[in-house]
């Protein structure tokens, strides 16, 4: 009999842990640098050179952002794959919120995936030359203040 991934309570319990915590506040901190952009091209360039010379940078972001949202990425995509919704014939609201659910994640997903290969990476044709990420004056062109 096959396993389903969906079964598996430590693999479910460590999918929702990697979902509230190290994305979770890296989510807040993104957020909150990309904030900075409303005070101004410097306040954000100062915000970014901040997060830049945090030692151990690279280190924190491939075990503590990248490897977790890898995992949580690849189980949410298996999770959503065994998903059986059954909205239409059960109205409540708890089905809607189980299909939205999955529906909203699969969108993440793709929306994440975009948004690092375009701006941490500068790896979509055509749209940046180059990677935003250490390059913080670059992404406002000639509008600099």
């Amino acid at each position: 009999m096959a396993i389903k991934f969906s079964n598996t309570f430590l693999l479910r319990k460590l999918h929702q842990i990697t979902g509230i915590v190290p994305l979770g506040i890296f989510f807040f901190v993104h957020m909150f640098t990309n904030s900075k952009a409303m005070n101004g091209a410097a306040n954000f360039d100062k915000a970014v050179k901040e997060i830049h010379d945090i030692p151990y940078l690279l280190l924190i972001e491939i075990f503590g952002i990248f490897v977790p949202l890898l995992f949580h990425s690849i189980y949410g995509v298996l999770i959503s794959s065994e998903a059986k919704p059954n909205v239409l014939s059960y109205g409540y609201a708890r089905n809607w919120f189980y299909l939205l659910q999955r529906v909203t994640g699969m969108f993440l997903f793709v929306f994440i995936l975009f948004h690092l290969l375009n701006l941490r990476f500068g790896l979509i044709p055509g749209l940046t030359e180059v990677a935003v990420a250490g390059n913080a004056d670059k992404a406002y062109g000639d509008r600099r203040e």
